[in-house]
């Protein structure tokens, strides 16, 4: 079935099932692993990852989600590394630069190994549970530095007024930490960068009188409370709460 012009869909029935995919061959997958054929790919249900995870929550009865983000981002990988392998031989410097700075993108971005998520029903209450496996190296990772030392807010709904309409509490991330971590980041990937990087802050503290790291960023440790209460109208009145690590800068 042509979509528009745009993409190709596929509809197959099997049974009491009706299938709808992109192409062929996943619908030809899901075909085979249905009738149980020979040669059919393997299932998920045998996956040594997926089943570390399921092992840690109970069944569902209302909805399943799992995703696999190690498996999502090796493929885009495969995918840049071919595009950039048919450029011409005389970009082969600038395609060097980019495929330096995207394996480094990819590497960073990539923190989370999979995730299952389910949903079970429990007399008039809807359940969610999840479990997420992180990647081995996150602390190496931009953001397992940003969190690897947040703590959750404890005892948080002694903060919240009765009045609140909605409240959330996150451990955050340290945001001297995070900006730090990027920073490094870009002046590994382009060293040329470690000078625009002292420019603007440098610049930051002519204009403001305050040092960008110590006076702005370092106090912050980055757990939160957000809370809103009902205002004119219905309308929410937010307010913020922040946990800090140094009292006299934060006052």
């Amino acid at each position: 079935l042509d979509v528009a012009g745009i993409m190709q869909v596929t509809i197959a029935a099997k049974g009491d099932m009706v299938m709808i995919a992109r192409g062929e061959g996943l619908l030809n997958d899901c075909i085979s692993l249905l009738e149980g054929a020979e040669g059919a790919p393997a299932k998920m249900v045998d996956s040594e990852e997926y089943n570390a995870l399921a092992a840690q929550l109970p069944a569902a009865d209302t909805e399943t989600v799992y995703f696999d983000m190690s498996n999502m981002m090796g493929s885009i990988e495969n995918n840049v590394h071919h595009a950039m392998s048919t450029a011409r031989p005389e970009k082969a410097d600038e395609i060097a630069m980019v495929k330096s700075v995207m394996d480094r993108i990819m590497k960073e971005i990539s923190f989370i190994d999979n995730a299952l998520t389910i949903k079970r029903i429990d007399g008039y209450k809807v359940i969610t549970e999840s479990v997420t496996t992180l990647a081995d190296d996150i602390d190496e990772k931009i953001i397992g530095k940003a969190v690897k030392d947040q703590r959750f807010i404890d005892d948080p709904a002694k903060f919240i007024p009765k009045e609140a309409s909605d409240y959330q509490v996150i451990s955050g991330v340290n945001f001297l930490a995070l900006y730090t971590a990027v920073t490094e980041v870009i002046v590994q990937i382009v060293p040329e960068a470690s000078e625009g990087v002292t420019e603007v802050e440098t610049e930051f503290t002519t204009a403001t009188g305050l040092d960008l790291r110590e006076d702005i960023l370092g106090w912050i440790q980055g757990e939160m409370i957000s809370v809103a209460e009902p205002g004119p109208l219905g309308s929410p009145v937010p307010a913020l709460m922040l946990r800090v690590n140094d009292t006299d800068k934060a006052s």
